[in-house]
């Protein structure tokens, strides 16, 4: 699990890692996949996600949400003021980029805080999740997914949040791809894509607050996305106001003297919750109705209301005419038309509400009578992204070996390079005129192009949007067209100077300067002087003598520049350093609070269970004197816990505390502990000593090599340890339960060890093996063999030829009769 993608949603965060298993979504500390994206301040301590938001209707003036909405907007801009609108928080200028901070109170004391820094307490709240998961290792690479409208300054500041809590994110990928990703690359695994013929699919995402619209074209191990785009303020979020302001009209209607609760954050943000649980109500298929119950909405009025499915999806339509716009400019853009869509993949948990459904459904001319009016929902609407985020992050880690799979990604807007001058006409490389559109709309990422130009002395080179797309209400509102500016350091000679400027975006999306070259030319290279004796031969083609010489290749001397970056709502230095030690400082704050009230409920914890135990179970093992201290001394720690120094005291009083009663109630507690599991070592011990004595008496052949002087050892070793046991028992049981026992069970376990260590090595020592036979004894009679298996068939035969002289004749055989 070193490696993780996250879906840093508007209302809710999912965290996914990838392991050898596949992909995994983890669970928080309350088995919850979804965890509420909000970043809180409870007096001197923090929280985030579950905890946050369980304080968020009483805390609300110190709870930060919309941190998807505000990172990266300054805060005079029109999107900023429209978003700080709906949040119950105070929204204030942050001094260290110009962006938006909130204002809270922490330590009782107001404290700005950056909306980059709230956005970084969640993302480590989301890396303790994960560690949690992993045996306590944080996660070492990370993929973050955000809107593929996010522009160049607000995916910067997203990165600055990832710095301040020192997290390595590789890449942030665009939310419409890393759908993409998931739904492709596991379907590539089953060869369902086919060379030649692209699988055309439309992606249609509706979170909380956003709407997307992408196709994207797969082929075996690589995926296009062709368009993508979107409604940067349409979501279910807009759904949910729209039965807001319907119950507000209503309650005001019933109630004429009541305040309208529009004039209470705490109301609203109940109102909004129930409206939201209302939407829900109504999007499954064949609900008529929801009904919202709010006791004490305001002051002390009730509001009762009843919302029918009809009147929602009215109310509604001004929204429902808006899903048509991307769809139909995606189409548009990707050359294709509906009956070309392979499949239509619903991401989001905007897309669940029956009505958006249905007016999908008919934008796509679906068949409606089939099941989700045959839109596809075969990946989990509110973890696909995080998915996909997560295979993005093993593919890039050096961590996991995983098959090669190519992503073509698709730039949303087109961004062009200007300067002072004009450029150079180099071939192969981006020139002419004052400025060039570097990067085009639809363009791939990460990829690095140049220009050259003639400059002597320093100069800049402005990085901007060349054109803003329809719908880009995000972009045009709330941030101005120029992204960021190269101040290059050139030498100032009489002649202007060839500079070469390689600007890449990289796979981010992010613009930033690579490098910039200083060209200095050559002299040519002297030609070779032609050798003596070498003359054209007679009859060979002569040469075209006014033909032109190829001209030489030129030659250059490349001298890096130096160069700075000044960019739209970065981070400077000093402002990162100041950030980064801050969250130090309150994260260190966090863990000593979590330890103290650890100790503080320990504490509580134990006076609670000792107080009824010294009266219960534990009796029989103090004397009265001893309970009645001990009594005396609970009533005294319990005492000052709840006294006001008691209730805001450190970790080390707490801890001096509890050892100043546990001193009292542990040797109580030991004599207990003693008492009921003396029996059952004394049976282990027993048991032990009767193994080792059948032993010893045992005539079983497989202890026949064990001598009799062994077996004496071992019989001497059980004798004794009987004798101790049985002398020790006798004592004990003289003693009352509630004086320290004098045959406690470690000494029992040790005699047991004792007797083990004598007996056992010469209990289990092995049988000697048998005596091996002479080998040089079997091979000569072997060899014996051999020669009377010869000597057999020539008997049978002729006599066998010999040197050899006969033997002598008999003794007693008569001598030949001669004259």
């Amino acid at each position: 699990m070193s490696v993780v993608g996250l879906d840093f949603g508007s209302t809710n965060c999912v965290i996914a890692s990838a392991g050898r298993g596949g992909v995994d979504v983890l669970l928080n500390g309350n088995s919850n996949r979804l965890n509420p994206n909000m970043s809180a301040f409870n007096g001197s301590t923090r929280s985030c996600g579950e905890a946050a938001a369980s304080t968020a209707t009483s805390n609300y003036k110190n709870t930060i949400t919309s941190m998807k909405r505000l990172i990266g907007l300054k805060f005079d801009s029109a999107l900023a003021r429209k978003e700080l609108a709906l949040c119950p928080f105070k929204g204030v200028l942050n001094p260290a980029n110009g962006g938006v901070a909130v204002e809270v109170s922490y330590e009782n004391a107001p404290k700005v805080v950056a909306i980059e820094a709230a956005l970084a307490m969640m993302i480590s709240h989301m890396s303790s999740i994960s560690s949690g998961a992993n045996a306590g290792v944080f996660p070492q690479d990370w993929v973050i997914a955000v809107p593929s409208f996010y522009t160049d300054s607000q995916k910067r500041s997203f990165l600055d949040a990832c710095e301040i809590v020192g997290v390595n994110c590789l890449r942030l990928m665009h939310e419409s791809t890393a759908s993409a990703l998931a739904y492709g690359i596991f379907k590539d695994i089953k060869k369902e894509f086919k060379e030649g013929s692209p699988t055309y699919t439309m992606f249609i995402d509706m979170g909380s607050t956003q709407y997307t619209v992408s196709i994207v074209s797969y082929t075996p191990a690589k995926l296009t996305v062709l368009s993508a785009h979107y409604d940067a303020d349409l979501g279910g979020r807009e759904f949910d106001a729209k039965i807001a302001d319907w119950a507000v009209k209503e309650f005001t209607a019933k109630y004429k003297n009541a305040k309208s609760p529009t004039t209470s954050p705490k109301a609203m943000l109940k109102l909004r919750a129930a409206c939201e649980k209302a939407k829900k109500t109504l999007s499954p298929s064949g609900v008529k109705e929801a009904r919202i119950n709010l006791e004490c909405l305001i002051e002390e009025y009730d509001f009762n209301g009843k919302l029918t499915s009809d009147t929602f999806e009215e109310m509604c339509e001004d929204l429902l005419a808006r899903l048509e716009g991307p769809i139909l400019r995606c189409l548009e853009e990707s050359g294709l038309t509906m009956d070309k869509l392979d499949s239509v993949e619903l991401i989001g948990g905007g897309t669940r509400v029956g009505c958006v459904k249905r007016r999908l459904a008919g934008i796509l001319k679906l068949d409606k009578e089939k099941n989700n009016y045959g839109l596809s929902t075969t990946m989990n609407a509110d973890e696909a992204v995080a998915r996909g985020c997560a295979l993005q992050s093993a593919i890039l880690s050096p961590r996991f070996k995983v098959l090669p799979y190519e992503i073509v990604e698709r730039q949303v807007q087109g961004v062009k390079v200007s300067w002072e001058g004009e450029a150079e006409e180099d071939e192969g490389e981006e020139g002419g005129g004052n400025e060039v559109l570097m990067f085009e709309r639809g363009s791939n990422f990460n990829v690095t192009k140049r220009v050259t130009l003639k400059k002597s002395g320093d100069f800049t080179v402005k990085a901007s949007y060349n054109d803003i797309p329809s719908g880009s209400n995000t972009i045009a509102s709330s941030t101005p067209v120029d992204l960021c500016t190269f101040n290059i350091s050139a030498p100032a000679t009489d002649q202007p100077n060839k500079i070469r400027v390689n600007i890449k975006q990289d796979l981010s999306g992010i613009i930033t300067l690579s490098s910039a070259q200083s060209m200095e030319e050559l002299p040519p290279d002297p030609e070779p002087e032609a050798k003596e004796g070498e003359e054209n031969k007679e009859g060979t083609e002569q040469k075209d003598e006014d033909a032109p010489a190829p001209a030489p290749k030129k030659k250059y001397k490349k001298s890096n520049l130096a160069f700075t970056t000044s960019t739209f709502m970065r981070y400077k230095k000093e402002a990162m350093d100041k950030a980064v030690e801050d969250e130090a400082r309150m994260a260190n704050a966090d863990r000593v609070a979590a330890e103290t009230a650890a100790k503080r409920n320990e504490l509580e914890s134990y006076l609670y269970s000792m107080r009824d135990k010294i009266i219960g179970e534990l009796k029989d093992f103090c004397t009265e004197e001893e309970s009645s201290t001990f009594s005396k001394a609970l009533e005294d720690a319990e005492e000052w816990l709840y006294s006001d120094e008691g209730f805001d005291s450190t970790k080390s009083v707490y801890m001096t505390k509890l050892d100043d009663v546990k001193k009292f109630g542990t040797p109580i507690e030991r004599r207990q502990v003693e008492a009921n599991s003396r029996q059952t070592t004394i049976s282990s011990l027993k048991g032990s000593l009767e193994t080792y004595k059948k032993f010893v008496q045992s005539s079983d052949d497989k202890y026949a090599h064990i001598t009799d002087d062994e077996r004496d050892v071992c019989r001497t070793a059980c004798n004794s340890a009987e004798s101790w046991l049985y002398e020790m028992i006798e004592k004990q049981s003289e003693l009352p339960q509630s004086v320290d026992p004098i045959l406690s069970v470690a000494q029992i376990s040790a005699k047991q060890k004792e007797v083990a260590d004598a007996v056992n090595p010469i209990m289990h020592k092995p049988k000697p093996l048998p005596p091996k036979e002479d080998p040089k004894k079997d091979v000569g009679t072997e060899e014996k063999t051999e020669e009377k298996e010869e000597e057999k068939p020539k008997e049978e035969g002729e006599p066998m030829q010999t040197d050899e002289a006969p033997p002598p004749p008999e003794a007693d055989t008569e001598p030949m009769q001669t004259e």
